[in-house]
């Protein structure tokens, strides 16, 4: 039999295990957000709330999971913001907010706040990236869009709504989600007004605004597109090499259903199927070209997809299987058991409370 192109999984109820205090500082609202607090505490009434923010919408920029993954381990109520576009200029990157990321956060529980940004400063760009296209014309120098806000209070009046009505996360987060298509004309408006104020050249978005005029009144064919946008991503990292991550083994596709019609469209870094003992192996693994160790956001990027198959139950052909979760991480020197076992002590044992088994440099650590 030949092994599926895409396993189709569907969340299902086990729940993944903190095994610490995330620790965050309790800090006031607007402050935290004024001082670019990427995640802390907040005391909201008599309720104290576990807050993430997004820089971006985009989920391979500024680890955004990190942050949120430093909330999910509170025991009261976790909200992450997100801006719902953030375009950088005519020479600088444009991200909106795919569906698939407010699907992703509640199947963890989070609730989301799809925020705009109404703030800016201007900068000139920056040296290309080592791995820019080659030939490329620069832009080194032109004027970009740096250092974006939201309006606070308005972010603000959301988290007490939902600390004072609390609502069901999904039920909340689907009004967010439908909310996408009018909130990314605000967006642009402002993207526009800040073009002029500080002498930023603006990407056109007349593609994007036609799509809108339809989106717009028709919110089944905004979600249809953003999934068809989507699975072109997945097939884009799946057909990608594995160079960054240096991990054994076949990459896979996986269409996790969370529920009320809404799929997230992953790729693991490998993925192996024991038809006879009816085991699948999901791998997901960090590398490191400049030391010892994988970042410690890379790692939590890592585990924070884990999170989504940990809780997912996986049938092929009619069939369940169980699965073996494994956290891949890599070196180019040499690092004995001793020096793993400090460096990532409490992984470890998360992954431990978790049944994910932690593997360095293609060695089992315990």
């Amino acid at each position: 039999m030949v092994e599926p192109e895409i396993i189709e999984v569907t969340l299902g109820r086990e729940s993944y295990n903190f095994s610490k205090d995330p620790g965050l500082k309790e800090l006031e609202f607007n402050n935290a957000m004024t001082e670019n607090n990427t995640s802390f505490k907040s005391k909201i009434g008599d309720d104290v709330v576990a807050i993430s923010v997004w820089t971006t919408p985009k989920r391979t920029k500024t680890y955004p999971f990190p942050r949120v993954y430093s909330t999910l381990g509170h025991h009261g109520k976790k909200i992450t913001i997100i801006p719902v576009q953030a375009s950088y200029g005519k020479h600088g990157d444009d991200n909106k907010l795919q569906p698939g990321t407010i699907s992703w956060m509640s199947g963890l529980g989070v609730y989301v706040i799809v925020g705009v940004y109404t703030k800016a400063k201007m900068r000139p760009k920056g040296k290309a990236a080592a791995n820019a296209s080659k030939g490329k014309a620069s832009t080194q120098g032109e004027p970009v869009f740096t250092s974006f806000e939201f309006e606070n209070d308005e972010l603000l009046e959301q988290v007490k709504e939902i600390v004072s009505n609390c609502p069901k996360v999904e039920d909340w987060n689907q009004k967010q989600l439908v909310r996408i298509p009018s909130l990314l004309k605000t967006a642009i408006e402002n993207n526009r007004r800040l073009g002029k104020e500080l002498g930023v050249f603006v990407r056109s978005f007349k593609s994007l605004e036609k799509k809108l005029g339809v989106w717009h009144t028709d919110i089944p064919k905004f979600l249809l597109d953003s999934d068809k946008e989507s699975e072109k991503a997945q097939h884009r990292e799946f057909s990608s090499d594995q160079k960054l991550e240096n991990v054994p083994g076949k990459k896979g596709k996986f269409n996790v259903d969370m529920g009320n019609s809404k799929t997230i469209f992953l790729t693991a870094d490998s993925v192996s199927i024991d038809k006879k003992n009816r085991i699948i192996e999901i791998l997901e693994g960090k590398h490191t070209t400049k030391g010892k160790f994988p970042d410690e956001n890379d790692v939590l990027d890592a585990l924070f997809k884990l999170m989504i198959f940990k809780k997912s139950d996986i049938t092929i052909d009619g069939i369940k299987y169980s699965k073996k979760l494994v956290c891949y991480l890599s070196g180019t020197d040499v690092a004995t058991d001793e020096e793993v076992k400090r460096k990532y002590q409490d992984l470890i044992i998360e992954c431990k409370y978790n049944d994910i088994e932690f593997r360095f440099n293609d060695k089992t650590i315990k």
